[in-house]
């Protein structure tokens, strides 16, 4: 078993790493295989609701899809995360010398120089949530058109619950297109990446007993 110290200070046994880096790998499968289970029950879900929306004719049953869509971005942002989290712990502190291990490292310069051609599974993920939140917007709208014109129409304040009820979806929609561009961009590549390293980085320090101020002083 060999040992020694890694960069925060703290012992490194070369087996114990092994092993810890097959437990993060298999974590990031487990979380990448429950994003796509979750997408596809939410999508079976909001598919569910649009269909009951347009047989019964209620244009408020679309509004409980958008909120699913909203919950449902949550969801994917924050497992998005913790795949993230985990491959640059690796990165961080299990690849190198005293493993022999360099896949995140490769993978990252592989990254570098070939680009995907649809700009990444993040993107696809923006884009699929937003398409559906404009096709639940789209269906709200078509389902009562009179309906949504008359409740835009304010003469005296009993109108107000209608131009709520009406204007909601637009609003929730709007909501959702910030939030999944915020998530989006929380998430690209560099910046998870910057972000993540800046906070292990400040954990090494405090590992060596070193306050970051002082670190940099150097």
């Amino acid at each position: 078993m060999n040992s020694t110290n890694s960069h925060d200070g703290r012992l490194f046994v070369r087996d114990g790493a092994l092993k810890e880096y097959e437990a993060r790998i298999q974590e990031i499968r487990a979380t990448d295989a429950s994003i796509l289970q979750f997408i596809g029950i939410m999508f079976t879900a909001t598919a569910g609701i649009t269909a009951a929306g347009l047989a019964v004719k209620d244009p408020n049953v679309f509004v409980l899809a958008l909120l699913l869509l909203i919950v449902g971005n949550l969801y994917v942002a924050e497992k998005r995360w913790v795949i993230w989290l985990n491959g640059t712990y690796i990165k961080t502190y299990l690849e190198g010398e005293e493993t022999g291990i360099w896949w995140e490292h490769r993978l990252d310069e592989l990254k570098s120089r070939v680009g995907s051609p649809v700009g990444g599974i993040k993107r696809v993920e923006l884009l699929i949530f937003v398409t559906a939140g404009l096709i639940q917007v789209l269906f709200f709208a078509l389902a009562d058109v009179s309906g949504l014109i008359e409740g835009l129409r304010v003469r005296s304040i009993d109108d107000l619950p209608d131009f709520v009820r009406v204007l909601s979806p637009f609003l929730l929609f709007t909501f959702l297109v910030l939030l999944a561009s915020k998530n989006y961009r929380a998430l690209k590549r560099g910046k998870a990446d910057a972000v993540l390293l800046s906070e292990f980085r400040r954990a090494s320090q405090v590992g060596d007993g070193q306050s970051p101020a002082k670190e940099r002083d150097r």
